[in-house]
């Protein structure tokens, strides 16, 4: 049995909310995939990098706008030489490509129920817990919390002070675990039960919603918050990597004197479904120096006048702005000797805030 990657209909980002399956279908409108490869599917060209691990390594909006930016007069370039269909969406449209690219990241690689098999006995977990029909102090066969990783965790996790004390008496140290050993211990939990766990086509992500903050806030912000904000120290992880992670800390957590209680049913998705949020969030922007990049990349040589009353700009508003009608700025930039403008993720951050600022006046 072997746990399939998930295709997810939304993705939490801190925007907006998104439609991920609709950013798929994006990627073939846009003819992303004439020049670039997602997950083997499209024809990779000469350097173009597979864009569903380019947007994971930049991690947020603004440097997913930064680095589409800087790439526009190259992408031009190659796509008249090409005679690629010039790509046209709207900022809604390239925030879902963007969501369902990142939405790849979620989860790590199909899990294998032998890997889970070999896992359960490496980390010991069989002298507690027994598989197959033998009687032991609890039977795999009989768990409830196989459906998907994230019940599985939230059970383990419930666990955690049980077998902490169970650990210390016999002098062992904490099983750690990794992401992708808690996917694979999912799909052999599941194929060893009595009832073999049904998989769903998809699991149900929450947006970084409410709940899901206040979550966060009762669990975790009382130590993660300030230099230990996960915000900094979280990048471009799975959910898988986040909770093995979560696990891992238990023991530091009771040693802290702070006590992992247990999670109610649901609870630990929403949780994660917030950390995973923050690393996808950008940085502090500051409007002046916002304003001060508009007048040094000369911006005002060619927008004049302010953006129109209670229009919202996003850093999707600047990838939509290089690649729709850059092309016409482009050429003018290039007829007046005017060098396109490099913009890195903080001055891409910076720049949103400013313009936002004069459509609020």
């Amino acid at each position: 049995m072997r746990l399939h990657h998930f295709l997810i209909a939304f993705a939490a980002l801190p925007l907006l909310a998104a439609d991920a399956r609709h950013g798929r279908e994006m990627l073939d409108d846009l003819s992303c995939l004439q020049c670039h490869t997602v997950q083997g599917e499209g024809h990779r060209v000469g350097a173009a990098p597979d864009l569903g691990e380019r947007v994971q390594q930049l991690g947020t909006p603004s440097a997913v706008a930064s680095a589409l930016w800087n790439h526009t007069p190259a992408m031009w370039n190659e796509m008249s030489a090409r005679v690629v269909t010039r790509p046209v969406a709207t900022d809604d449209e390239y925030r879902d490509v963007m969501t369902y690219l990142w939405s790849l990241g979620l989860m790590n690689n199909p899990a294998d129920a032998k890997r889970g098999a070999r896992v359960f006995k490496d980390k010991r977990c069989g002298s507690c817990h027994k598989s197959g029909g033998a009687p032991g102090a609890s039977q795999v066969a009989t768990w409830k919390v196989a459906e998907d990783p994230f019940s599985l965790l939230e059970g383990m996790w419930n666990h955690s002070g049980t077998m902490h004390k169970e650990f210390a008496a016999r002098h062992w140290e904490w099983n750690k675990i990794t992401g992708r050993d808690l996917m694979d211990l999912t799909a052999f939990v599941g194929q060893t039960r009595v009832e073999p766990a049904t998989y769903r086509a998809g699991f149900a992500i929450p947006d970084a919603d409410p709940r899901s903050q206040a979550a966060f806030q009762e669990r975790c912000a009382s130590c993660h918050n300030g230099a230990n904000s996960l915000q900094s120290k979280l990048k471009t992880q799975s959910w898988m990597e986040i909770g093995a992670a979560m696990w891992n800390h238990a023991p530091l957590m009771k040693k802290g004197g702070a006590t992992p209680g247990p999670a109610a049913p649901g609870e630990m998705r929403l949780i994660l479904a917030y950390v995973w949020d923050l690393q996808h969030r950008d940085g502090e922007a500051v409007v002046e120096r916002g304003k001060a990049l508009f007048a040094d990349k000369k911006c005002a040589e060619c927008h004049q006048g302010s953006p129109r009353p209670g229009q919202k700009f996003t850093p999707y508003s600047m990838i939509a702005l290089g690649w729709g009608p850059g092309r016409v700025m482009h050429q003018k930039m290039g007829d007046t000797g005017i060098k396109w403008p490099y913009l890195s993720t903080q001055n891409m951050a910076d720049l949103t805030a400013y313009l936002n600022s004069l459509a609020s006046r």
